[in-house]
């Protein structure tokens, strides 16, 4: 089955299906980026949390040592 547009240029099923597939292609590649920035960003904040809690023991130890 083919459509005609205005232009004249006959279009296929499969040439439709190919066009589909490339799109469905850039949206799996999209989703796998946004998650893998969504883990870099969990592992960030991970090691962030880690350097806070670190910073307040070495805090808690200096106004120890001043009192």
């Amino acid at each position: 089955m083919s459509q005609v547009f205005d232009t004249g240029i006959v279009r296929s099923d499969k040439y439709y299906q190919r066009e589909i597939a490339k799109y469905l292609e850039k949206i799996r590649l999209k989703n796998e980026n946004m998650e893998r920035t969504q883990k870099e960003i969990d592992a960030m904040t991970k090691e962030s949390a880690k350097m806070h809690r670190r910073l307040d023991k070495k805090i808690k130890e200096m106004e120890d040592m001043l009192r």
